[in-house]
């Protein structure tokens, strides 16, 4: 994506005869791809929300799990 944009912001969205390059249509295509990646890992609020996940619950679960291990060493 870093590539496309690079390209995109040096040559500009549209080619000399106004219409748009080739490379904003796969620029589009490559976020889109990303958000569903993000989206299905849950590693956007809103997909977290959907799956469950209580960032507050999992912190209180990572310090409940410190707690633990000191209490065994």
């Amino acid at each position: 994506m870093r590539l496309l944009e690079t390209f995109l912001e040096a040559r500009g969205l549209l080619d000399a005869k106004g219409r748009p390059r080739p490379a904003t249509k796969l620029l589009t295509e490559a976020h889109a791809s990303l958000l569903r990646h993000l989206e299905a890992l849950g590693l956007t609020p809103g997909s977290a929300a959907k799956l469950g996940v209580d960032l507050r619950k999992m912190q209180g679960l990572s310090l409940a799990a410190k707690v633990a291990a000191e209490r065994t060493t």
